[in-house]
């Protein structure tokens, strides 16, 4: 099963579709992620800034954190829930997108990192300034990514299917010769014979009339072809 048609599967589901055919459903869902994102990033960042030293230096890490975690989680699982309504609406759209991939690699890696610093750095008591500039470079560089590629989703075209076209080369056209496309040129004109013997001549001048309609077939055959 390819990723479109498990993506279409999805999508087909009831309550995917009405999010996808309702016209305030989808647009409200999208306006409330987006400010989610805003406000979730806005305190991700105000972490790992305080995590560098570079603000709220009179504030203890661990009170910060402490202080933030719930309001991050609450942001975490509304931005999580509309993306989730979001992406399974449209997945036949998303799945095969390459922007949409890797905005989903970098959430698991995101999820690993906390996982990774929940002890020495998220949960613990007393921080490590070490430990805790490593976790917020790594925070930054992730969240830019995953905020960067749902940027790019939009922008990515799908390749079309290539259809197998007749080209030139493989056109055959039936081989006529001059002397055919003349002939049939003369058989519907009348041709230079039936020119010449309707035009009245004085008849001490046509001495050579087999020899003119000759000369005048001949270029007839040279003006068509």
């Amino acid at each position: 099963m390819s990723l479109v048609s498990l993506g279409q599967s999805v999508q087909d589901i009831a309550v995917f579709t009405a999010v996808r055919e309702s016209r305030l459903v989808y647009p409200i869902l999208l306006s409330t992620h987006l400010a989610c994102i805003a406000t979730f990033g806005g305190l991700i960042l105000i972490t790992n800034l305080r995590l560098l030293g570079w603000t709220l230096t009179d504030i203890p890490t661990a009170d910060l954190i402490r202080a933030l975690r719930p309001w991050k989680q609450f942001g975490l699982v509304v931005m999580l829930t509309c993306g989730v309504l979001l992406g399974a609406s449209k997945a036949s759209e998303y799945l095969p997108n390459p922007f949409f991939q890797l905005k989903m690699a970098l959430l698991v890696a995101l999820a690993l990192h906390g996982v990774y610093f929940r002890r020495t750095v998220y949960r613990a008591a007393v921080v490590a300034e070490r430990k805790a500039r490593a976790a917020a470079v790594v925070s930054l560089i992730l969240w830019s990514g995953v905020v960067s590629m749902g940027r790019w989703i939009a922008y990515y075209d799908p390749p079309t299917a290539a259809t197998n076209l007749p080209t030139a080369n493989s056109v055959r056209l039936p081989t006529t010769t001059c002397a055919t496309v003349a002939a049939i040129q003369a058989a519907a004109l009348g041709g230079p014979t039936k020119i010449i013997s309707s035009t009245a001549t004085p008849s001490d001048t046509c001495t050579s009339t087999a020899a003119i309609a000759d000369l005048a077939a001949r270029l007839w055959i040279a003006l068509v072809c």
